[in-house]
C-alpha cells in the first residue's frame, strides 16, 4: 500500500566572585581551563567544581548514567544532559571541544547558603586547522545538593515549571506563557504520529513531550545553552526521551521532520539504516528548515542539471556520504519507492543489503523496484525533475 495521503500531504545574575590576580593564579587543573573570574577555592564552589570536572572527565558525549548528575533527571530521561549534544556534536569535523570554567554563582545573587542552587557557566571551544580558537557553546548547568553531596542538574524542569501544557493525542505540548498555541498544528502532529505508525505497522510512542519555543535562541537557552553554533537550535528529536524540541516559528507545534525521526527511530536502528537514509525519510515526509519536499526536489534538480556527474551511486553508494545533497537524494529515492511499490517498497529500500563493500541501500532499492544499473538512476532523475515542477 502507498503511504496514506495525510502522511504525504503533511510531509509537506551573578554574585561577586573571586578574581585571581597575576600574583595568585588559579592552579592548573587537568582537563579544563579556568577563567579569570572563576572561583574554585571557596566552599561550596570548590566542591561543585570537583563534581563538574569529574563529570566532564567521564565523557558526557557518551550519554551514560553518571554519579555526578541528580538522580531525578536520570530517572526521567535517558538523555538527561541535553546540552551535551550542542557541545559535542554542534561542530562536527572539528576537534573535541574543550571546556573553560567561566563562573560558579548562586542562582539568587548574594545567597550562599548550604542548600542553595548554583549555576556553573562554561565556554566550550574547538580549533581550526590553523590552531585558532573557535567558540562552540556557552552553557549553564545547575548544581544542587543531593543528600550530603553536590550534583549537577538540567535547567529544563526549573525553567519550564510554569510553562503551559496542552495534550493532543499522545503528545503533550509544553510552551512558555508568551507563546500563542496553535491547536490546529498540534492536532495535525498528533494525527501524523498515529498515521506514520500505522503505515509502518509499529507501535506509536506511548507519550511524547513536545517543547515549543518561538526562537532558536530561546530553545537553546532553556536546555542550558546561552550561545550555540548557528543553525543547531532550530529543533531536534530526542527519541530516547520521547521528546521533540521545536525552535522555529515556521514549525511551532507542527514539526513532521523531527516527528519522523522520533517515530521511526527504533525501527531504523534495528535495520542498521544509514544516517543519510534516516534523514532522507525526514526530508521526504517533513521537509527541511521550513522547505517542503517539492522545494527540496527543485533544489536537487538544479544541482543535478549543473553537475551531470552526480549519480545515485556517488551520493548514496558505499562510502556513506553525509550532507544536505545526499539527504535530498535519499528523500527522492524513498518517494520514488513509495510511488512504485508503496510502503513495502520503502521498507525494502530502508533495509540495506550486504554487498562486497558492506551494507548497501542502492542494491536494496534496485531489487525492490526491479530497476538495475542505469535504469534506477534514470528513474530517480526523472522523478526528481517531475516532482520539482509541482
Amino acid at each position: 500500500m502507498l503511504l496514506k495521503p495525510f502522511v504525504l500531504a503533511t510531509l509537506l545574575i551573578a554574585a561577586p566572585a573571586v578574581v585571581h590576580s597575576q600574583k595568585s593564579p588559579t592552579p592548573a587543573t587537568s582537563g579544563v581551563k579556568i577563567g579569570i573570574r572563576a572561583d574554585t577555592i571557596s566552599s561550596p564552589r570548590r566542591e561543585i567544581f570537583a563534581t563538574w570536572r569529574a563529570y566532564l572527565q567521564d565523557g558526557p558525549e557518551h550519554f551514560a548514567r553518571s554519579p555526578y548528575w541528580i538522580s531525578a533527571d536520570q530517572q526521567r530521561w535517558p538523555i538527561f544532559d541535553l546540552a551535551a549534544a550542542w557541545i559535542y556534536f554542534g561542530a562536527s569535523g572539528y576537534p573535541r571541544p574543550e571546556a573553560t570554567l567561566v563562573a560558579i554563582d548562586p542562582v539568587i545573587p548574594g545567597h550562599e547558603g548550604a542548600r542553595d542552587t548554583f549555576i556553573v557557566r562554561a565556554l566550550y571551544t574547538t580549533t581550526d586547522s590553523a590552531g585558532n580558537s573557535l567558540p562552540v557553546a556557552l552553557t549553564r548547568t545547575y548544581a544542587v545538593q543531593e543528600g550530603d553531596r553536590w550534583v549537577l542538574a538540567s535547567p529544563i524542569p526549573r525553567l519550564t515549571a510554569a510553562w503551559t501544557r496542552e495534550r493532543r493525542g499522545r503528545i503533550t505540548f509544553i510552551f512558555p506563557p508568551t507563546h500563542v498555541f496553535s491547536a490546529s498544528r498540534a492536532a495535525r502532529s498528533a494525527r501524523f504520529v498515529d498515521s506514520l505508525s500505522r503505515a509502518f505497522r509499529i507501535a506509536s510512542p506511548p507519550h511524547i513531550s513536545f517543547y515549543v519555543a518561538d526562537r532558536p535562541e530561546d530553545l537553546a537557552r532553556f536546555v542550558g545553552v546561552d550561545m550555540a553554533v548557528p543553525q543547531t537550535s532550530f529543533g531536534r528529536a530526542v527519541p530516547a526521551n520521547n521528546m521533540i524540541l521545536s525552535g522555529l516559528p515556521v514549525y511551532g507545534e507542527w514539526y513532521p521532520h523531527e516527528l519522523t525521526h522520533l517515530v521511526l527511530a527504533g525501527w531504523l536502528a534495528d535495520r542498521e539504516v544509514f544516517g543519510t537514509m534516516d534523514e532522507g525519510m525526514a526530508h521526504w515526509l517533513g521537509g527541511s528548515t521550513g522547505r517542503p519536499f517539492p522545494v527540496l526536489m527543485a533544489e536537487l534538480s538544479r544541482e543535478l542539471a549543473m553537475r551531470p556527474s552526480l549519480t545515485l551511486d556517488s551520493l548514496l553508494g558505499p562510502g556513506h556520504r553525509s550532507d544536505s545533497l545526499a539527504n535530498r537524494a535519499a528523500a527522492g529515492l524513498l518517494a520514488l519507492a513509495n510511488e512504485r511499490g508503496g510502503v513495502n517498497a520503502v521498507k525494502a529500500v530502508l533495509t540495506p543489503q550486504k554487498g562486497p563493500h558492506g551494507l548497501d541501500h542502492l542494491s536494496a532499492a534496485a531489487d525492490a523496484l526491479d530497476l538495475h544499473g542505469p535504469s534506477l538512476d534514470a528513474a530517480w532523475r526523472a522523478f526528481v525533475r517531475r516532482t520539482a515542477q509541482k
